[in-house]
């Protein structure tokens, strides 16, 4: 089975991870709800509350990559994942991988 890729955040739960997508926005879209019955019985939104509420995606910057030690052993040890990997999520390169250069083309 695949691990799973999704989260969803609210205060009161903390983190729940999800195996589809769907199912994080509806976690986050049903605390939201929550929170709006709640916050309706005190004159509003509670901004520090809902403000906080999120879904999005788990994106891996290591994988466990198996050593073969020979007679029969084995070990693990962590291995980074392909800058492409992790680039398409705008994140900031690991210390191993290489910042994006710029190369003076413009998006358009």
């Amino acid at each position: 089975m695949t691990p799973p890729r999704w989260y969803s955040y609210d205060p009161s739960e903390g983190v729940t991870v999800h195996h589809r997508e769907a199912e994080a926005r509806e976690a986050a879209e049903y605390s939201l709800r929550m929170a709006r019955e709640v916050c309706a019985d005190m004159d509003g939104w509670c901004s520090e509350y809902t403000g906080t509420i999120e879904w999005g995606e788990l994106v891996p910057r290591a994988t466990t990559r198996e050593i073969d030690l020979g007679g029969g052993r084995v070990d693990y040890r962590l291995e980074d994942v392909s800058p492409a990997v992790t680039a398409g999520h705008g994140l900031p390169p690991t210390e191993t991988q290489e910042a994006p250069r710029d190369t003076g083309a413009k998006e358009g």
